[in-house]
């Protein structure tokens, strides 16, 4: 079994056939910074990415070939009405360099490493058809799951989060980032 299964298929609400399908290696996607998101002067920091959502549904992020300026002002902005503040910028980051983060686990007498994130085509009823999400991904090996105490866990995603801030690059002005075209 592969630490992301998941990735290989559609999550759309909607079901298959639906959206632009499962996201690929290199695809761009997009994370929104807004006033009240952690940052580490113009990059993300540790605390950019919400460690309980990840957990559960997954970092909400946008598919750069798919989502249009119209989109992204409407659906992750949300002019005024988003509680995390006015927008600052947007981050991108390549998903094969989010899928290649490690996470090294110790084991009685040796170490492994996993898969640190997972990067799916996720979509919920209230999405738009270009979101994706970034969820930490298995701890398993081949040897089956890998089994951690809630100490370890913590340890490890908080390393993980901070790889993956480093994964994306420089906070741009939301004016510099190129969308897709609007006829996709």
């Amino acid at each position: 079994m592969s630490e992301c299964d998941e990735e290989q298929k559609t999550q759309h609400h909607r079901g298959p056939g639906n959206g632009f399908g499962p996201v690929q290696d290199e695809e761009i996607i997009y994370f929104a910074v807004f006033e009240q998101t952690p940052v580490d002067g113009g990059k993300l920091a540790l605390d950019s990415f919400d460690s309980k959502s990840m957990k559960r549904d997954g970092q909400s992020v946008s598919r750069a070939s798919f989502t249009t300026r119209a989109v992204f002002d409407q659906d992750v902005v949300k002019a005024g009405a988003n509680p995390k503040g006015e927008i600052k910028g947007v981050s991108s980051a390549l998903v094969q360099k989010v899928r290649s983060l490690q996470s090294p686990i110790k084991l009685n007498a040796s170490e492994v490493s996993v898969r640190s994130f997972c990067v799916l085509d996720h979509v919920l009823p209230g999405d738009y058809d270009s979101h994706a999400t970034i969820c930490f991904g298995e701890r398993t090996t081949s040897h089956g799951a890998v089994v951690l105490s809630q100490g370890q866990i913590k340890s490890i995603r908080q390393a993980a989060r901070l790889e993956l801030a480093d994964a994306f690059g420089p906070i741009r002005p939301i004016d510099d980032v190129e969308f897709a075209e609007d006829n996709i």
